[in-house]
């Protein structure tokens, strides 16, 4: 990989620059806060063009774009829905952070309910979908034409689908989020996030990002981009092995159930083009989840996903880490739930590990 530059500030030779970039009618870089580095705008429209979006922005966490996006639109009275199937970070905002600023935060179980809210009036909508670590799938297109008559925003949460399998712009949403720490940057080796929109929202997001100052640093764009140099690649090897090892599980003696959308009984108008590299599963009870983990010495045991090998996680230490034993109760999170991002292993190499771990 080429060097990047890593300056914060750039000099300037002339006042008159000086001062016009200080203004925004300059071009020339001014301070990375507010005006990134090359290889981050690079990225952002890499991944934009990779939605089919107009713009892109960089965060420093999937959760700083998330929250940045959400701050800039959310004003005391309005109203968000959402279902309840979300990201452990996302619903602690949803729940316990902007409802203390005044926003109506609706959180719902079933895409019934959540269509009826959508009916009644919102200003957002928010979706994830397939969500994590439960894998409920949302029609977007359905969502998207409901809103649109309540004139709400839809924002979608394509995280753990990725561009590689769905792009909900192309199904009316308006705004699509990422972690981009997971598949996008593939290596675990860099936190980023990423929010893709129009012109019109990007200038909003942009001067809360520069604000709260979670713009993504060049470093970390340096490996994002270099994941991306593999990304298809990757994908379709995991997405492979996330079907087979789904079916495998599903056929397992010791697998309570199995939660990936070639198991799961597909939506009417489902989005994806082909199946995704996370699933989940879940053994009879906790007891069960130790002696599996126990057993996982071939296997990675780590508290993120989307990597080149095979990660294994808990929702209590994953993906509803912020969230209580109740919260995750409440959320129909079951306690034997062990999630699993497929990586790139030969399937028969990943299935003997499997084996090995599932012997009770």
């Amino acid at each position: 990989m080429k060097p990047v530059d890593t300056a914060i500030a750039w000099p300037f030779t002339e006042e008159s620059d000086w001062i016009n970039s200080a203004k925004g009618d300059s071009n020339h870089l001014l301070y990375a806060r507010n005006t990134p580095a090359p290889i981050v705008t690079e990225l952002e429209q890499r991944i934009a063009n990779m939605e089919g979006a107009d713009y892109g922005l960089a965060f420093s966490s999937g959760m700083a774009a998330i929250f940045a996006t959400l701050m800039t639109l959310l004003k005391p009275g309005a109203k968000i829905v959402a279902l309840d199937a979300l990201y452990g970070g996302t619903f602690s905002l949803l729940h316990h952070v902007f409802p203390t600023w005044g926003v109506d935060c609706q959180l719902v179980r079933t895409p019934s309910e959540l269509f009826k809210e959508i009916e009644q009036g919102c200003d957002i909508v928010y979706l994830e979908t397939p969500s994590n670590p439960m894998l409920v799938e949302v029609d977007i297109a359905a969502t998207s034409a409901l809103a649109k008559k309540s004139n709400a925003l839809l924002i979608c949460d394509n995280t753990v689908a990725t561009p590689f399998t769905q792009n909900p712009i192309k199904h009316g949403a308006d705004i699509v989020v990422h972690s981009a720490t997971k598949f996008l940057g593939g290596h675990m080796d860099a936190l980023a996030g990423v929010v893709c929109c129009s012109a019109k929202h990007r200038d909003l997001i942009h001067q809360h990002r520069e604000l709260i100052g979670s713009v993504l640093a060049p470093q970390a764009a340096q490996l994002i981009s270099r994941g991306l140099e593999s990304f298809e690649l990757r994908m379709s090897r995991a997405t492979d092995n996330a079907a087979h090892l789904a079916a495998w599980l599903n056929n397992h003696p010791n697998v309570t159930q199995v939660f990936h959308p070639s198991i799961n009984e597909p939506t009417k108008r489902s989005t994806l083009r082909r199946s995704v590299a996370l699933l989940s599963f879940e053994l009879k009870n906790r007891a069960a989840v130790s002696h599996f983990l126990k057993r996982c010495d071939s296997l990675t045991l780590a508290s993120t996903l989307g990597a080149t090998h095979t990660l294994i996680g808990l929702p209590e230490t994953t993906s509803h880490v912020e969230c209580t034993v109740e919260e995750r109760k409440a959320l129909g999170i079951p306690e034997g739930l062990v999630r699993v991002s497929v990586g790139i292993e030969r399937i028969e190499q990943l299935l003997a590990r499997f084996d090995h771990a599932l012997e009770f």
